[in-house]
């Protein structure tokens, strides 16, 4: 009992402060231990998994979480990137 209450005391300090709820990341997603620099921000940790698209092994700049942006290999965003532009050809 104890437990939950200490539990809606974090969502309710949390809503308070405008924030959510962390979401989980997604099954088969891990933390490399590394950062690197995007182009818009700085330190951004590095995560390991596999494509939402074809499975391949890849590594984003972002940490993927349920409901969130999925995750791609380089191969797979470029053609995503190709096929809104219209220049991707089937």
């Amino acid at each position: 009992r104890a437990d939950a209450d200490a539990d809606a005391e974090d969502e309710d300090a949390l809503a308070r402060r405008g924030r959510k709820e962390p979401k989980e990341t997604l099954e088969g997603w891990a933390f490399t231990g590394r950062h690197q620099n995007t182009y818009s921000k700085k330190g951004q940790p590095v995560h390991e998994g596999a494509c939402d698209n074809c499975g391949r092994r890849c590594e984003v700049p972002f940490r993927p979480v349920i409901g969130g942006k999925p995750p791609t290999c380089s191969t797979c965003r470029k053609n995503d990137v190709e096929k809104r532009a219209g220049t991707w050809a089937a």
